[in-house]
């Protein structure tokens, strides 16, 4: 079909050839505009994961309870560790 409609282009006209190119953008817009949606669906559900782990750090959850709870790993973990004394210490 790729084939056909390539070989096919050659005979288009003018009108034709934009037509064309219209829809083919149209295409890659709908493309990207899906592929920033999961994105910004994968940013919300790790910025909730984020926010679930600081609480049972606050909540003085181990380590290990945490890691199963969220799926984080140790150093992000610490790494949460770390933003959060950083951020009493300006409370």
């Amino acid at each position: 079909k790729e084939a056909f409609e390539i070989a096919n282009k050659f005979s288009w006209n003018k009108k034709e050839l934009e037509h064309y190119d219209r829809i083919l953008m149209r295409e890659m817009d709908d493309v990207l505009v899906e592929e920033k949606r999961k994105n910004d669906l994968e940013m919300a559900e790790k910025k909730g994961i984020l926010k679930v782990a600081i609480n049972l750090l606050n909540a003085n959850i181990d380590m290990e309870t945490i890691k199963l709870t969220t799926g984080l790993t140790d150093k992000e973990i610490a790494n949460l560790t770390n933003r959060n004394t950083a951020t009493k210490d300006f409370s």
